[in-house]
């Protein structure tokens, strides 16, 4: 593979191998992109920009080559939770959009995942559209809610359409480029639209407590922002932060054991995901920045 030699957000030749993880690993296997993977503290090899701080991969990931392994992956576990996630980025999402940009009529999720977010929101708004890399994801949408996703990554995808509101949850930090992705949720938003930009937070009192096997750490999760560096990126497309908040799940009370058992232990001891009562968790490590347009 490629070394990198600029950051992928300021394109500074100021970077610096650190050691980030656990575990380092060597490449990508389609098990390790899975929403639902438990690997925590593993990683490829990491470099940080001195300039700017964006912790990113040291050698260049080929977007095709990370796409086809996002394409062909199965994810029965997120599946199984895929409604009560869905309800649960929905609730706060809407709240968003209403406090932020009350006029809209258009929106795109950018990593649709299950497509629940996109089924609510049509509910609501006039044109409400969805992309997903995963073609079994796209086809639980289908199959669940009869919506049609559009089963490409955002690399890739090609629009002449721009949208009141853009929201990309969590997909930041796992596309070959961090640059490229933010640029084309840019030239998507309308005038005055708004993008809703989740993503973990590098600098957060939970990153410091677990250092080196912190539960964002693992090995689909290739760009680690901070304020700084989410700035420096919106920046770029002439985004401005209006607001920002931090993220919550709603997950089933099994999958939250199970992966409190593979932090602490690195494997899991005995298995509790038949338990499906709903948890909320806001761990304060991750964030919805709100950004303007303009």
């Amino acid at each position: 593979m490629e070394e990198r030699k600029t950051c992928d957000v300021c394109h500074s030749n100021f970077l610096r191998k650190i050691s980030f993880c656990r575990t380092q690993i060597q490449q990508l296997k389609a098990e390790d992109v899975r929403v639902t993977n438990k690997d925590y503290g593993k990683s490829l090899a990491m470099a940080v920009c001195q300039d700017c701080g964006l912790i990113q991969p040291q050698h260049l990931i080929d977007p095709h080559s990370l796409g086809k392994l996002y394409h062909e992956g199965n994810d029965a576990e997120y599946v199984h939770s895929a409604s009560l996630r869905g309800q649960s980025n929905y609730r706060q999402i809407s709240r968003i959009i209403k406090r932020y940009d009350p006029s809209c009529s258009s929106f795109l999720e950018v990593g649709a995942g299950s497509g629940t977010l996109v089924s609510l929101l049509k509910n609501e708004y006039a044109q409400v559209d969805g992309i997903e890399p995963n073609i079994s994801f796209c086809e639980f949408a289908r199959d669940a809610y009869t919506i049609a996703l559009k089963n490409v990554g955002i690399e890739d995808f090609q629009t002449d359409r721009t949208y009141d509101c853009v929201v990309a949850l969590d997909v930041l930090e796992h596309v070959a480029s961090a640059d490229r992705c933010m640029g084309k949720i840019a030239a998507m938003l309308g005038p005055s639209a708004i993008a809703i930009i989740g993503t973990p937070d590098v600098e957060s009192f939970a990153s410091r407590l677990f250092p080196g096997k912190w539960w964002h750490i693992r090995p689909g999760h290739l760009y680690y922002f901070h304020k700084r560096s989410f700035l420096r990126l919106a920046a770029k497309y002439n985004l401005s932060l209006v607001g920002s908040e931090f993220f919550s799940w709603e997950l089933p009370l099994g999958y939250v054991v199970d992966s409190i058992q593979r932090l602490i232990f690195g494997k899991v001891w005995m298995k509790f995901d038949a338990c499906r009562i709903p948890l909320r968790l806001c761990l304060f490590d991750s964030r919805l920045n709100i950004v303007k347009k303009g």
